[in-house]
Order: C-alpha cells, then structure tokens, then sequence
C-alpha cells in the first residue's frame, strides 16, 4: 500500500495476480480523527415496491438546506446520489450536483423518532450517517430507524410522498441502488467514445477512440472522489481514464487519453452535464483530435485540448 499525496492507493490481487487499484482519499473529523473516505459510483434509488424514485424536491443550484426529499416517477442527473463511507458501513448519502447529504429534518434531535422527514443539507455529523444494505435493500440510519416513503404500505403512492423514517418494517422498505452507466456521445459528429481493445483484452494504455454506435464494451460510470471530480471507470474492465503518459503531460494540449488501472489526481475529471463538457483537473477539455471536423473517420483519437468549440460538445446518455 503506498501513501501519495492525499490519496491511498490500495491495491487487489486475485490468485496471486493484480486485478485493480483502488485510490482512496483520506478527510479529516471534525473531532480531528481521521477516517477514510470512500465514494462509490453514482447511483440512482429506487423503490422495489412503487417503482418510484428518491428526488430532491428542488434543482440544483437551487436546493436550500432542507430541502425535502420526496418519491417521484422516473430519474435524471438531479436525482443521483454517492455513497461516501465515514465510519465501517456507515457514511454519507451525498447528492452529487449540490454536495449536501442526506439529514433528519430537524437534525439529531429528531432522528430517532418515527416519521421524521428527510430532506439535503450541507452540514455532516453522525447524525446525517446512514447505511446501504445491499443484501436486504434497505436504507438504515445510524439510530436504528429505516428509510420509508411516508404511504408505505401503498403501492401507487402520489408524486411528492415524502420519504421518511420509521421503525416499521414491510415491503415498502425496500430499495434498489442501481449504479449509472452510460455511453458518451459527440454532440457534433454523432460518434461515441469506445476503448480500442475489447473485454478482457484491455490492456493499461489502450487508447480511447470515436466510434460509430455503442455496445456492452463502451459503457461507463462516474465515481466522485473530491466535490465534481472522479474517476470515469470504464465497468467492464475497472479501468478508469488517463492522460497517456500520466501526471507529467496532463496540461499539455494534444494528450492522448487512454485507459489505466492506476488512480490518481491525474485522472480525475468532471462531467459537466450542464454545458456537456468533459474537463480534466488541470484545465483542458476533452475534444476527438480532429475536432472541427463533423465527420471524422472510425478510429480518431481522444485528447485534451483548451480549445472549446462545437468539438467539445458530449451528451452524457443514461442506460440504467
């Protein structure tokens, strides 16, 4: 295990072989303890039982704290979560375009009281600590009680039910944590972003090239490290995105991109859904080589560039 910087890099083995790095960041308590904190990709919740969605009741950038969060039809960007471990199973459900986390409304002083209302909030404390069961797809708060959709029992609940806590336990209370994967499509050329070498031939390095259509093969997820930074993982091989060459030329315009199993500072980046963006840490867009050209052949390469034109444009589609 190797320490760098702000990041430890953990790494996996597999009968003897390494199989993945994992980088995880350390924060610092606000009682001075130091705990590790580990996102997970973003995801999506929602009920097993209604087929509805956890939403903020606002959109970003226009969620207050206390903003309440209530079941709705369907998901979208404002409606994906992180799951930020603090302390063993317990952590932070962070809502990934404001940064505030999930809260008793009314803080600790009502989080062990049936009925309390959830709502985002941007203080952390053990009392915004929750846990994503994942065996029994349930949402627990570190109090004890569970997460519930206030006509619980009620199959076809209205748009805008309020989720709440409770210590019932029922078919209500059930939840599914669905990761986001999607395809990254350029708005101008219609190509989307493919890795060169298929699964399980992907080796570190593979360059990542525009391509005609999408597969199984070229689908990806978010994992927020730091605010609107992560790691863009390629989920069929664990790879993440890297400027070819690594830390030392990320700034440099014409950087090819590739996929690597190392993390690092060098390979965080935002996807600014909002102008359809990709940005890398240090400053540079994500572009196709030849940019400006509407039709580019099969096969072109990925590079960051500061340059921002209609080259730059990506949309980022959902498949899950």
């Amino acid at each position: 295990m190797a320490d760098i910087g702000h990041y430890i890099f953990l790494h996996f083995f597999f009968n003897g072989q390494k199989q993945t790095q994992r980088a995880i960041k350390i924060s610092v308590h606000s009682k001075a303890q130091e705990y590790f904190k580990m996102p997970s990709a973003e995801i999506a919740i929602k009920n097993k039982h209604c087929g509805k969605y956890i939403h903020p009741k606002h959109q970003h950038p226009s969620i207050p704290d206390g903003d309440p969060l209530l079941l709705w039809d369907g998901h979208h960007s404002n409606t994906y979560f992180v799951f930020e471990q603090v302390d063993g199973i317990w952590g932070y459900i962070r809502h990934t375009k404001s940064n505030k986390v999930w809260h008793p409304l009314g803080g600790p002083s009502m989080a062990g009281k049936n009925g309390t209302k959830l709502c985002l909030h941007s203080s952390r404390g053990r009392h915004a600590l929750f846990t994503l069961d994942r065996e029994s797809n349930q949402i627990k708060h570190i109090d004890g009680l569970f997460v519930h959709y206030f006509l619980g029992k009620t199959k076809n609940p209205p748009n805008g039910d309020s989720i709440v806590l409770h210590s019932g336990i029922h078919e209500g209370i059930k939840w599914t944590f669905a990761e986001l994967e999607f395809v990254i499509k350029n708005n101008h050329c219609g190509k989307y972003i493919h890795p060169k070498h298929q699964h399980p031939s992907i080796p570190n390095d593979d360059p990542l090239l525009l391509w005609d259509g999408h597969h199984s093969n070229t689908r990806y997820a978010f994992e927020p490290v730091d605010g609107i930074w992560g790691y863009i993982r390629h989920t069929k091989s664990n790879k993440v995105w890297h400027p070819l060459g690594g830390a030392t030329i990320a700034s440099k315009n014409g950087t090819k991109l590739c996929l690597h199993s190392d993390r690092g500072r060098h390979a965080l980046f935002t996807l600014d859904r909002d102008n359809n963006q990709i940005k890398h840490i240090d400053g540079l867009f994500v572009h196709y080589s030849l940019g400006k050209t509407k039709n580019p052949p099969n096969g072109d390469n990925l590079v960051l560039h500061q340059d921002q034109h209609e080259g730059t444009k990506w949309t980022i589609v959902m498949l899950t």
